[in-house]
């Protein structure tokens, strides 16, 4: 009897414990079930996620292609700062010296897309003024494919070359160099251009002022050569006029002619410009002129590029032209990059006036281009 009800209670007993058994494993496999199709889920999420984030990146990848690039791939900065400091030594006058900021030039350009581009340049010229200005913004617009293009905004007119390889800007710039508002067209086609522009100018209320350029250049290993001349309808709408404050009493036509040639080491320049009206009414004969005359070398001192130039510079009816322009200049000038985009130049230069009055201008700059 013990035996049996013994049996029988270890039967009971063993038979409770599988079917609670059997009930906690079924409960595990559907907790483990519910986990997996979660899981799933996450993993199913996560695809659509990355998928999203593919087409994304495909996405930016072919816009950046259509547009040449990111955005900074089509901008460029640069700069150019330049100290000065100089020794003078006037007819009638005491020596005089100085150092000075000369030059701060900042530029932006950037390619928008394949037709448009703009350029922006902020300048400082040590002129009196000292502030620094907006010399240069222009939205320009041409067709790739084509030779044609169109510029508008504030920039120098092509009217003048103004290339040197001294310190000093050429009396030609000093003469006839004209930034304004204006709008450009021209066109270049296997090294030949030619451009028409329109500004109104500031001895005129109107749009009344206009011009025409026209160029050559072409170049091979040892050899390169530019050249152009050029018209304007009234050069007394130059900066060196306008900023003097002189009012003009007659509109003068002027025109100009300019050449480069770069043979080996060797640069030559040449340029003139001459007014075919006078600027003065009660003077007739009165039809200022310029002209610039320069040769440089070019060569390595302690493996660094060096350029030496020498330039004769002059004026002719040009005593009242501005407040008065020199009537002669002899200038020579060794100009030495020192580092990556750090220059040295010395220059020494005579000019006289129309007076006879000599001034001696020694000059040294450092400058700095980035």
């Amino acid at each position: 009897m013990k035996k049996t009800a013994i049996a029988l209670a270890v039967a009971a007993s063993t038979t409770g414990v599988g079917n609670v058994s059997a009930t906690s494993m079924e409960d595990r496999m559907m907790a483990m079930e519910k986990s997996l199709r979660y899981l799933e889920q996450r993993v199913a999420s996560q695809d659509e996620v990355i998928k999203e984030k593919d087409r994304q990146i495909s996405e930016m990848a072919a816009s950046s292609e259509s547009s040449g690039g990111s955005w900074f791939n089509s901008v460029e900065i640069g700069g150019v700062v330049e100290v000065e400091a100089n020794n003078v030594d006037a007819d009638g006058g005491s020596d005089e010296s100085d150092i000075y900021v000369a030059t701060v030039e900042i530029g932006v350009t950037a390619q928008v897309n394949d037709w448009t581009a703009a350029e922006i340049v902020l300048l400082y010229e040590d002129d009196g003024d000292s502030e620094l200005d907006v010399d240069t913004a222009t939205i320009s617009i041409a067709n790739p494919d084509s030779i044609w293009a169109l510029t508008t905004g504030q920039y120098t007119v092509p009217f003048g070359y103004y290339s040197t390889n001294l310190l000093s800007d050429p009396i030609t710039l000093d003469a006839a160099e004209t930034g304004d508002s204006a709008v450009e067209f021209g066109i270049a086609n296997n090294g030949f251009s030619a451009s028409a522009y329109v500004f109104r100018g500031d001895q005129q209320s109107d749009i009344e002022n206009y011009g025409f350029a026209f160029g050559y250049e072409t170049e091979t290993d040892d050899f390169a050569f530019s050249g152009g001349l050029g018209w304007i309808n009234d050069i007394a709408e130059s900066d060196t006029v306008v900023d003097d404050g002189t009012a003009m009493t007659n509109e003068a036509e002027a025109w100009t002619a300019f050449a480069q040639l770069d043979i080996a080491s060797f640069t030559f320049i040449g340029e003139y410009v001459a007014a075919t009206d006078s600027l003065d009414a009660y003077n007739s004969s009165d039809k200022p002129s310029f002209f610039n005359i320069e040769a440089g070398y070019s060569f390595e001192a302690m493996g660094r590029p060096a350029v030496f130039a020498i330039g004769f510079q002059g004026s002719d009816d040009a005593a009242d032209y501005a407040g008065g322009m020199d009537k002669e200049r002899t200038l020579a000038a060794l100009s030495m990059e020192v580092m990556d985009g750090t220059s040295v130049t010395v220059e020494y230069a005579n000019a006289e006036d129309y007076a006879g009055d000599e001034t001696d201008t020694l000059t040294g700059q450092l400058s700095v281009e980035f």
